[in-house]
């Protein structure tokens, strides 16, 4: 639905690759849409015509010893300047306009938070990449006897 309206009306090529087959998850539906809504958004208002965004999961991820499905949203903008990468996801005045509030990632950071999951952030000169780290729910953790 974002690339037909969004990467259209902006000229934005949007990848999706996704995992083979959907991991269980005990996680909000409502705010894992908020998330993903709130990062592709961010990403596409830092791009020119013709740029590009890719969105891909992986499953299962193991972080010391615990399992995650990992979702990843990247662009190849020109990158977040330092003091927005120190102040990531504090609510701030949005540098973009009066049209924007800069809360949008302060809600990404919250959501994450409620879901015990993990955000991650790089960014350079040749793009900004965000990381989601979902836990498994305990069904999806269990090995077969």
């Amino acid at each position: 639905m974002f690339a037909a309206s969004v990467g259209v009306a902006r000229n934005l090529a949007i990848e999706v690759e996704l995992s083979p087959a959907d991991p269980p998850t005990n996680h909000p539906p409502d705010h894992i849409r908020q998330i993903v809504t709130n990062l592709l958004k961010n990403a596409a208002e830092a791009l020119d015509s013709g740029g590009h965004i890719r969105v891909a999961t992986s499953d299962p991820v193991s972080v010391s010893g615990r399992s995650y499905t990992e979702l990843v949203i990247e662009d190849n903008g020109p990158g977040l300047p330092r003091e927005i990468m120190d102040r990531l996801f504090m609510p701030v005045e949005s540098t973009k306009g009066s049209a924007h509030q800069g809360q949008g990632l302060s809600i990404v950071q919250r959501l994450t938070d409620e879901m015990g999951a993990i955000i991650l952030c790089r960014s350079s000169p040749a793009g900004t990449r965000f990381q989601l780290l979902l836990p498994r729910s305990s069904a999806s953790t269990a090995q077969p006897a």
